[in-house]
């Protein structure tokens, strides 16, 4: 299995190498987590039964960097996709696959990677 499988189907169970995010949507704070990052736009994994739309602005953060504005391009389940309204820079991106190459290098010691590999997990 590819790594970008792996992802795919690691992010249905329990979203192991999907860093962690802060979604501001109407003044409400969600916690969520980055399934893909370019410096345009980002993927996100919301919980279930948020309350959005397609061109609804939010603004996105992760760990100490400024939030970044976006609109929402589409909305599928538990995924939104975002355009940021500026792009972000690469600097951002960098540190996100950096986090993303942490959490994964943590799931392949532990084991986890596998069993999802395997379907167990």
């Amino acid at each position: 299995m590819g790594e970008r499988a792996v992802l795919v189907e690691q992010s249905k169970r329990g979203k192991i190498g999907c860093p962690a995010a802060n979604l501001f949507l109407s003044g409400r704070h969600i916690a969520c987590r980055i399934a893909d990052v370019t410096t345009d736009g980002v993927l996100l994994i919301v919980p279930a039964g948020t309350s959005t739309s397609a061109g609804d602005t939010v603004a996105v953060s992760i760990d100490d960097f400024p939030s970044a504005v976006a609109r929402v391009q589409w909305v599928s389940a538990d995924r939104l996709g975002l355009e940021f309204r500026t792009g972000i820079d690469a600097s951002v991106v960098a540190h996100i696959e950096r986090e993303r190459a942490i959490l994964l290098d943590d799931a392949a010691a532990n084991g986890t990677l596998a069993d999802i590999a395997q379907g167990n997990g």
